[in-house]
């Protein structure tokens, strides 16, 4: 019986197809490009390939002709649907090819549920200003919903403070801009410029490039002047080298309060590197939330030095108050039972609202004993 049963399942393996999924990037990708495109972009035929690669490719077909096989795989190579290509054919003709190309192949591995996603590349790149490079225009409108960098570049070409930014420059600071505040950046920029010029304050330029310069930095994708109004405040109470621009950008580029500032500027700070005060005062950012704020982290500091008798380090000072709290987790340290020794008792209330964790263990000892 056994004998016959396994002749039987051998005979229905050879007349009944073995089921695996199908290829469907193979199955939709248009006839014209599939011999030079199976393997690339469908993984060359493998079982289980998914469609989008595959539908873009043929969306790009139809859409560009012209287009050789290298340039439908550069878009649609890692495609989740036909987007890229939507968004390639949304671009004017006579855009050179690097334009849709760069912007956007990126597209194909985004969720693109809303049309501005798809659209949003060309209609910033065929707002850039005149006379401005290819490279420089994708590079505005990397990542664009709407023209809304385009419209915030025009601004700043007209802006004489920060024709120092070239192009590049201009590009950068106006990347990301948003559409209820495309002129953000701009205006930012224009507030900023004494704390953080675009040249090297005597009008011969910087060493740096555009992109790189912090004033750029500071203001890109800002939808108001609060950064710049943070950098300055910061700038006009500290004078040292050691506070240099870099870490007003570092404290004040996210700022929607005068917070940071007015926490660097602490005096509780003197004597602190200017990294671990840019870290404590980016860190409070519930002092824009209705926290402890900018007199909690001051605080947490001075309590700090004295519960640790003055010798507190700054790796120290940055487990304590680098949590943006008030004086809760020195004081606990206060508490907490020094047989712990010291770095035990720093974990312990590393995060505390108050005294509770070391009172709490100072309590479970004194039961013990």
């Amino acid at each position: 019986m056994v004998r016959h049963l396994g002749t039987l399942v051998a005979v229905l393996a050879l007349v009944i197809p073995v089921w695996t999924a199908e290829n469907s990037c193979t199955k939709v990708l248009h006839t014209s490009i599939k011999k030079a495109l199976r393997s690339e972009l469908c993984g060359d035929g493998a079982p289980g390939y998914p469609a989008g690669p595959g539908q873009c490719a043929t969306a790009a077909r139809k859409a560009f002709p012209g287009w050789d096989a290298t340039s439908i795989s550069e878009l649609c190579r890692g495609a989740s649907s036909a987007g890229p290509a939507s968004c390639a054919a949304a671009f004017k003709k006579g855009t050179p090819i690097e334009a849709p190309l760069a912007l956007c192949a990126p597209l194909g591995r985004r969720s693109l549920d809303d049309d501005a996603r798809v659209q949003g590349p060309a209609q910033c790149f065929a707002s850039a200003p005149r006379g401005w490079s290819t490279a420089d225009a994708v590079s505005l409108c990397d990542g664009a919903w709407s023209s809304a960098p385009a419209a915030c570049a025009k601004e700043a070409t007209k802006a004489q403070h920060l024709k120092a930014l070239g192009a590049a420059g201009q590009a950068a600071l106006c990347r990301g801009a948003k559409d209820n505040a495309p002129e953000g950046p701009v205006g930012c920029a224009k507030a900023g410029r004494h704390a953080l010029p675009p040249d090297d304050g005597k009008g011969k330029g910087s060493r740096l490039s555009g992109p790189e310069l912090p004033l750029v930095k500071l203001c890109q994708g800002a939808v108001s002047t609060v950064p710049a109004q943070c950098a300055s405040a910061v700038a006009a109470k500290d004078k040292s080298a050691d506070f240099g621009p870099f870490h007003l950008v570092g404290l004040c580029r996210a700022a929607t309060s005068l917070g940071p500032a007015a926490c660097a500027s602490d005096a509780a700070f003197r004597g602190l590197s200017p990294g671990l005060r840019v870290h404590l005062c980016v860190a409070e950012k519930g002092y824009e939330r209705g926290g402890a704020g900018a007199a909690g982290v001051a605080s947490c500091v001075k309590t700090a030095g004295r519960v640790l008798g003055g010798q507190a380090s700054e790796e120290q000072i940055t487990l304590l108050c680098g949590g943006g709290g008030g004086e809760g987790p020195p004081l606990c340290v206060s508490k907490a039972p020094r047989t712990l020794g010291l770095e035990s008792r720093l974990q312990l209330c590393q995060g505390a609202r108050d005294t509770g964790p070391g009172e709490c263990v100072a309590s479970l000892q004194t039961l013990q004993v």
